[in-house]
């Protein structure tokens, strides 16, 4: 009988303190060495899903070209949004190219110009601006500058001094292109960029543009960029330039 008694009380013994602080220090070594891990693919997928709105973008701005005497889409404003009711934008100008989703929402959005990265950030995603368009791209040696997909300045005249549409350029002229290094300026030239306070463009942008983007680059060391030959990288950070 206490031979019994013995063995129950044997095998029904508790935890010990001791016992359960090993099992929670090994919880706690593991979710750290799987919390950087996941943080890590999920950056990585935000970098390559807007990677692939870019090159998106760029086989649109193809297509628009080829039906419509090799012109740029344009002429735009500098700040690009997701929704399209705005012929100033991409969003309007690539509609028949581009998925578009329009439910859910107030406005219709195409989300090939979103980027999953900004998304967490921002504060309202249809009216949040999501890239930036060059208008100042460099030719004549990096003398001048010209805005390719043109600029609908017509709401801002002192970016240019004139109140009249800069029109878009053909893709020929980008073969003019030029920044003083050797090689072609196309593939060194930003066309579309991710939008953030710390964009060296954004400070010649309105106060309320500037209040909508992220904070910071959402990428981390780098902005997406689709650049004048149409290839999409990761390109190194450029800081804002002062006011």
């Amino acid at each position: 009988m206490n031979t019994i008694t013995r063995e129950r009380r044997s095998g029904g013994r508790g935890v010990t303190l001791v016992e359960l602080l090993v099992v929670i220090a090994v919880v706690a070594v593991l979710a750290g060495l799987l919390i950087p891990v996941g943080s890590q693919v999920r950056h990585r997928a935000d970098d390559a899903a807007c990677l692939s709105n870019l090159r998106q973008i760029g086989l649109g701005i193809a297509a628009y070209g080829q039906d419509h005497g090799d012109t740029l889409p344009g002429p735009l404003n500098m700040g690009q949004y997701a929704f399209y009711d705005d012929r100033s934008q991409l969003s309007w100008i690539l509609r028949e190219y581009l998925d578009v989703n329009e439910s859910g929402t107030k406005k219709r959005r195409s989300d090939v110009f979103t980027c999953p990265a900004a998304r967490r950030v921002m504060r309202r995603l249809d009216d949040a601006p999501s890239f930036l368009v060059n208008i100042y791209a460099p030719f004549a040696d990096g003398a001048e500058t010209r805005p390719p997909f043109g600029y609908f300045n017509s709401r801002n005249s002192k970016v240019f001094g004139t109140s009249v549409d800069f029109p878009a350029l053909r893709s020929l002229d980008l073969l003019e292109m030029s920044d003083r290094q050797p090689g072609s300026a196309r593939s060194r030239t930003w066309a579309l960029q991710d939008a953030d306070r710390d964009h060296p463009d954004v400070q010649r942008i309105s106060a309320s543009f500037r209040n909508d983007v992220p904070a910071r680059p959402v990428h981390g060391d780098g902005r997406m960029t689709l650049f004048f030959d149409f290839h999409a990288a990761k390109a190194p950070l450029v800081s804002a330039a002062a006011p």
